[in-house]
């Protein structure tokens, strides 16, 4: 018969098994085989179908040969879930090309491995000797500081490859080595509001003050090429302090886009009457996507900046971003916005290298106490830390890193509001935690930036 000729393979072969093994019984088969039309054609197919299916046949008419080929059957669909879902239209073409990336990202693996010796920069700490305040070194396979450099406290370090990393100063953005003897050397020159590198180094995207004016600039040099202007992306108006607030350019994993991320800005065509905020995804050769309207202003909550909070999903083209609505997942491919935990007011999101747990900071109260959640994102399961911590790096599958805090007396405000006290602890997934060897300061009270990265 045609009725499964439509459908893969498998299926056809399903349909041939049921009438060998229950030819008999042709009631039986009919039934058996609706139900594998009904599974495969259901918007919401589920696994139970399939069992629903073979027992349709009673489990007297199959031999052993039978029984066992329906089970490897049984496995391979579930496991694999191969389902006819409905199709999707496209999305209405907007009279211009839609650009194509050029990446693709690497599929997600959740399997537990070790974890593999890393690196990572730390800005704004002190170390537990008491030497001050920079920017540190430090090697997880030794667990101890490697290296220490007077660069900016607050310069946003990023490693540029595995011998050198980048920071922000005064002069603009300054490259430094990492090894013995090595001396600084300004790369750009200028006011570096915020920058990243794509992975490997080969790209860099900033956002260039223009002197002399509160315009702003994005630019981008790709690898063997001078720099280029893509444009003013707005104007400068000053930034609120509040824990919202972000100043960040990101790359996805695997290079194919980038997002600029600004609450200070308000973009070059504003909208009146709503918060200033710039968000913009980009392609890696700078073409511009995708673009958020600044949201509107919240009586009840204050000025909150438009969207922010962002982290990208590693091996995903999937970016997670926050705003007064909750937090929000985009996909740069489709250009498609989904809520995600709607309601939910998260800060400082990091997320495992694999791609399969996030952990982020609420807060709670005039004091603003904070509780870290991990989450699988895979099953959707959570784990809340305990204590009050805030959440710094996922520098390892398996590894966390928190930061202590406790109320402290603010004589500005005239109350208590929690507040880094410089204890900073890995946690692995299994609970087990130990304090690392300095002391992080969060002296920046604007909070748009963890000031760290890992490298190999």
């Amino acid at each position: 018969m045609a009725e499964f000729d439509d459908f893969p393979d498998e299926i056809r072969e399903l349909d041939r098994m049921l009438r060998e093994a229950a030819a008999p019984d042709a009631a039986g088969v009919a039934r058996a085989r609706a139900r594998v039309r009904q599974g495969m054609t259901s918007p919401a197919p589920r696994a139970g179908w399939l069992s629903g299916a073979i027992a349709a046949l009673g489990s007297r008419r199959l031999v052993p040969a039978t029984a066992v080929a329906f089970g490897l059957i049984a496995a391979v669909f579930i496991a694999g879930n191969l389902v006819r879902t409905p199709t999707v239209p496209a999305p209405a073409s907007s009279g211009s090309p839609t650009p194509q990336p050029t990446g693709s990202p690497v599929p997600i693996s959740c399997d537990t491995a070790p974890v593999t010796p890393f690196r990572a920069l730390v800005a704004q700490f002190d170390l537990s000797s008491g030497n001050g305040t920079g920017t540190l070194l430090y090697d997880q396979a030794t667990q101890r500081v490697v290296s220490r450099f007077d660069a900016a406290t607050d310069g946003q370090p990023r490693f540029v490859d595995g011998g050198a990393f980048t920071y922000i100063a005064p002069t603009g953005l300054v490259r430094q080595g990492t090894g013995p003897g090595s001396k600084p050397a300004t790369l750009v020159a200028g006011q570096i509001l915020s920058y990243a590198w794509s992975p490997g180094g080969k790209d860099l995207a900033y956002v260039l003050g223009i002197s002399g004016s509160q315009t702003v600039e994005l630019w981008l040099q790709r690898q063997g090429s001078a720099p280029v202007s893509l444009g003013p992306i707005g104007t400068a108006q000053g930034r609120e302090t509040g824990l919202d607030d972000q100043r960040l350019i990101e790359y996805s994993s695997d290079g194919a886009y980038f997002a600029v991320v600004d609450t200070s800005v308000v973009p070059a065509a504003p909208v009146p009457g709503r918060s200033a905020g710039l968000f913009q995804v980009r392609t890696n050769t700078g073409q511009l996507i995708y673009e958020r309207t600044p949201a509107e202003r919240v009586p009840s909550q204050g000025a909150i900046p438009s969207d922010s909070q962002v982290v990208w999903r590693p091996g995903t083209h999937g970016l997670f971003f926050g705003n007064f609505s909750g937090v929000n997942l985009l996909d740069a491919d489709s250009r498609e916005v989904k809520p995600y935990h709607p309601g939910l007011r998260w800060y400082q999101p990091v997320i495992s290298p694999d791609g399969c747990r996030i952990a982020y900071t609420t807060r709670d109260g005039d004091a603003m106490a904070p509780t870290t959640v991990i989450e699988d994102l895979q099953t959707g399961s959570t784990v809340t830390v305990p204590g009050h911590r805030s959440t710094l790096a996922f520098p390892a599958p398996g590894l966390l890193w928190l930061a202590e805090e406790q109320p402290q007396f603010s004589a500005f405000s005239g109350a208590s509001q929690y507040e880094p006290t410089g204890v900073v602890t890995s946690r692995s997934l299994a609970g087990d935690e130990k304090a690392l060897p300095f002391q992080y300061r969060d002296t920046n009270s604007t909070g748009f930036e963890t000031h760290h990265d890992i490298g190999s």
